[in-house]
């Protein structure tokens, strides 16, 4: 085929497009870089996707504590009213 040996030994290819007519469009040629850039971006989508998640989590999270917070303040409160209606009743 008269193709030379290092064409195999090589990382990237040789882009060859035969189709050069008007309607013609490039095909992508293996390049391990491209995968890898492509990986990459893959990843940092990902990474990105998984932080935003974290953060409604927490927010979420905080809210909840403000909330079960309120709550307790109101138990609290209704506690001593309580304890001092119960004095009120004993000392009588």
């Amino acid at each position: 085929y008269k193709v030379e040996q290092d064409i195999f030994l090589s990382d990237t290819l040789p882009v060859i497009n035969y189709n050069n007519g008007s309607c013609s469009h490039s095909n992508s040629v293996y390049n391990p870089q491209n995968y890898t850039d492509i990986r990459n971006e893959v990843e940092k989508e990902f990474m990105d996707r998984l932080l935003e998640e974290k953060d409604k989590f927490a927010e979420e999270k905080n809210e909840q504590i403000r909330l079960l917070q309120s709550e307790l303040e109101i138990v609290r409160n209704e506690k001593e009213q309580l304890i001092n209606l119960l004095e009120k009743l004993t000392d009588k």
